[in-house]
């Protein structure tokens, strides 16, 4: 837990899965997106880009990549959209191993 207050809002449509109150009262915004690790692409939405753009500071992509035995790898991407975003744009597919190489594992 890191001493912060994660919150689920994954079916709130906000753009992001879990907001968490950091100690100081600021907040993390986390989009999490699991996939198998054969996976190659992990799909956004417009949305998604668009508040993770607006609150690039604070937004972050956890990737959870999961293996046949049923382990798991972590690792998270801040400031993860800096692309340009068509206004027409529902989804768009991304790179996982391009992400993955940029992101950080958990502390």
């Amino acid at each position: 837990r890191l001493g912060f207050e994660p919150e689920d809002v994954e079916f709130d449509r906000k753009g992001w899965d879990v907001q968490s109150k950091v100690g100081d009262g600021s907040f993390r915004f986390i989009e999490v997106k699991g996939r198998d690790s054969m996976g190659e692409t992990i799909t956004v939405t417009h949305n998604e880009i668009k508040q993770g753009r607006q609150r690039p500071e604070c937004y972050f992509l956890a990737m959870v990549l999961f293996d046949a035995d049923g382990g798991h790898d972590v690792r998270y991407l801040r400031e993860p959209w800096n692309d340009d975003l068509d206004l027409s744009t529902t989804s768009v597919s991304k790179n996982l191993q391009q992400l993955w190489n940029q992101a950080e594992k958990p502390i």
